[in-house]
């Protein structure tokens, strides 16, 4: 009996141990494609998936609502200017007054848990030159 208990709560453990463990790990992870442009006082872009057409229960929600983070990159140092989130189409704009400086936008990662916990990956777009 005493052998019986000591095997249920060992089970029973494990379970505890190893249920928020299978939650966390991430599921198949999906490149992402991040532009921008710049057009004063304005800079915007797009953030989608790279052949969004081959996951198409994947490429909204990783494009739509996705944070997206404007940087200036000048004489060594880089700094946050701005951040926004891209509308439904996967489109953002940040409205800035342009110094000089080589700037770019950051697609921040997103884990879909509704959807098997994939993974739309974060990305880095070129840089835009200013003066």
């Amino acid at each position: 009996m005493k052998l019986r208990l000591l095997l249920l709560a060992g089970v029973v453990a494990s379970l505890f141990i190893a249920g928020p463990l299978t939650e966390s790990i991430a599921g198949p992870s999906y490149t992402t494609v991040t532009t921008i442009r710049a057009t004063n006082p304005v800079f915007h872009g797009r953030v989608h998936l790279r052949r969004a057409g081959e996951h198409p229960g994947v490429a909204r929600p990783c494009r739509t609502h996705r944070r997206v983070v404007l940087f200036r990159h000048h004489k060594g140092h880089t700094h946050r200017i701005d951040a926004t989130r891209t509308n439904r189409l996967g489109r953002w704009t940040i409205r800035t007054d342009p110094k000089h400086g080589r700037y770019f936008a950051l697609a921040k990662r997103r884990v879909l848990p509704k959807r098997g916990n994939k993974v739309c990956e974060r990305d880095t777009s070129r840089r835009v030159q200013i003066g």
